[in-house]
């Protein structure tokens, strides 16, 4: 039996009092985390990324916890698994934006160098980002950033995708972003996250799980995992 992509287990966190919240994202499940917020919505997000860890209770990711962080290469392969896009981060400073998106192919995968600027190309061209190819990530207009992190997230197919406020980061290109994500998942199984702070979100309508946290002491989930 296949192990849930993420999974919460009678979880609390500072600032939030409770209840516990337990909650199980099956693969290839979509879903949509209501947060109104921005410092818990912050939280929920580094929590789902191994970057802290709860008060209480326990997060397994595909049926194990996060791996020790004295074990490198095992954090390295376990965060392979993991793409997420935010405010902030992720693009190396000072290096051009294809060769951000080329040096995963290049170090995680092994590709010849020829290869991973091929593989990296595809991105630029999805996202309609060539022009900006030889641009460093602190150089792109600001229109432009959040498609180049989402680049960078896509680059490692990863099995489970954390979007934090989607519509109000894309902005205009959030339709293009939209379809997007739909023709990857049409390719290829993965789990989606999505994080706003309001619930009239175009997700809505594809999530087949809504965890809406209105206010401290006030949780609830509708749909599970499938």
């Amino acid at each position: 039996m296949t192990s849930p992509t993420l999974e919460w287990r009678e979880i609390l966190v500072p600032g939030w009092p409770g209840p516990a919240l337990s909650l199980c994202l099956a693969v290839g499940q979509w879903a949509l985390w209501v947060e109104p917020d921005p410092k818990l919505r912050a939280l929920w997000l580094d929590l789902s990324l191994g970057l802290v860890a709860p008060t209480q209770g326990q997060i397994l990711w595909f049926g194990q916890p996060c791996p020790r962080t004295e074990d490198f290469w095992a954090v390295c392969a376990w965060r392979a698994r993991l793409g997420w896009v935010g405010q902030t981060g992720q693009l190396i400073s000072g290096r051009p934006l294809l060769e951000n998106l080329a040096l995963y192919y290049e170090y995680a995968l092994g590709y010849p160098p020829s290869q991973s600027l091929a593989a990296a190309w595809g991105w630029l061209e999805k996202l309609d980002l060539t022009q900006e190819a030889q641009t460093p990530g602190e150089r792109l207009a600001a229109d432009q950033l959040p498609l180049a992190r989402l680049a960078l997230a896509l680059v490692k197919e990863p099995e489970l995708l954390l979007l934090d406020q989607p519509r109000r980061l894309f902005n205009q290109d959030f339709p293009r972003v939209w379809k997007l994500l739909l023709a990857e998942k049409a390719t290829r199984d993965f789990a989606l996250v999505i994080l706003d702070h309001r619930e009239d979100h175009w997700g809505a309508e594809l999530a087949s799980q809504t965890l809406s946290l209105w206010a401290p002491g006030q949780a609830q989930l509708t749909g599970g995992a499938p």
